[in-house]
């Protein structure tokens, strides 16, 4: 399980770091040139297969489902590799769950961090002040 979760969490800094290099290409400063190409990623498809292909095969991952996300819209989706090695069924993109394990504390942390940098969640306040009471009355006024 600990190899599991080194390697997921290898991938992911791998995937962040490369969505960062691209993510540039989708930013305001440049929706104009965007939105005359019909898809922005094409270009850059050949590249993203490469490196997640590259990044599979560094860290023995089997199946990857990556999913590029602009203005909440989906601008890529593709499903890399093996959903069940044994039987050899493909990765479905749409049908395919993954386990991420931890990897949702990460999301979590920054999704509290960015209510925090908006001033809608104060970081030093007991956690029971965002809890409904009914649910949750069993927290004190102590932060944790």
């Amino acid at each position: 399980m600990k190899i599991l979760i080194e390697l997921l969490s290898k991938l992911c800094v791998y995937a962040l770091f490369w969505l960062c290099l691209i993510s540039p290409l989708l930013s305001n400063a440049q929706k104009d040139s965007i939105r005359s190409v019909v898809n922005p990623i094409e270009p850059l498809e050949s590249l993203i297969d490469s490196l997640v292909n590259k990044g599979m095969k560094a860290y023995h991952v089997p199946g990857v489902t990556l999913a590029i996300v602009s203005d909440s819209q989906f601008v890529f989706t593709k499903a890399y590799g093996l959903a069940n090695i044994e039987e050899k069924i493909k990765v479905d993109k749409a049908r395919t769950g993954f386990r991420i394990a931890s990897i949702t504390k990460t999301f979590t942390a920054l999704a509290a961090m960015q209510l925090a940098e908006q001033g809608k969640l104060d970081l030093h306040a007991p956690v029971g002040n965002y809890m409904p009471d009914d649910d949750f009355d069993f927290l004190d006024d102590r932060p944790f």
